[in-house]
């Protein structure tokens, strides 16, 4: 009789376990990694977004957008610059992912992309401001070599107007 009630009970117990470890995993997987950072563009300015500590489990990602602005209805030449601050353990394991007006404008690891400037026309005649996406991942192949790594990323974003320049 014993025996029984210690059985039921280790099957109790067992499965509060299990659905508390999926519960557990719904709630990461739910959590918004949505954030939405605004930058005026003014031509010849320089604007800049830092991303510290950035960190990644295997097959994740966190995604930013860039909402950009400006008080002139222009066309703008914007020129994204990634720079790497400090020791980044993550530029050999993660990617960046930008997407303009639904397109994939870049997608490249972080250590060839610390390596280039991202240009991309903005056109602010009809609207505003225009969002551009950037997404940051970890692909879910990388294994034990990239847990615990992290990365501190320094965006520069520079604009020129188009319009100034064909004048």
């Amino acid at each position: 009789m014993r025996s029984g009630f210690m059985r039921v009970l280790l099957v109790i117990t067992s499965l509060l376990i299990i659905i508390g470890v999926i519960l557990m995993l719904l709630m990461i997987g739910a959590r918004d990694t949505k954030n939405i950072i605004e930058v005026e563009l003014v031509s010849e300015r320089t604007n800049s977004v830092e991303f510290d500590r950035l960190s990644l489990i295997p097959g994740a990602s966190v995604e930013y957008t860039l909402l950009l602005t400006s008080e002139l209805d222009e066309v703008h030449e914007v020129h994204f610059d990634f720079c790497e601050i400090g020791d980044n353990e993550l530029k050999n394991y993660a990617y960046a992912k930008i997407i303009h007006e639904g397109e994939v404008t870049c997608d490249m690891p972080l250590s060839e992309l610390f390596c280039n400037v991202i240009t991309i026309p903005v056109d602010l005649t009809e609207t505003k401001g225009k969002e551009v996406t950037l997404i940051y991942y970890l692909p879910s192949e990388v294994g034990n070599e990239a847990q615990g790594a992290e990365s501190v990323i320094q965006l520069l974003i520079t604009s020129r107007n188009t319009v100034e320049e064909n004048e």
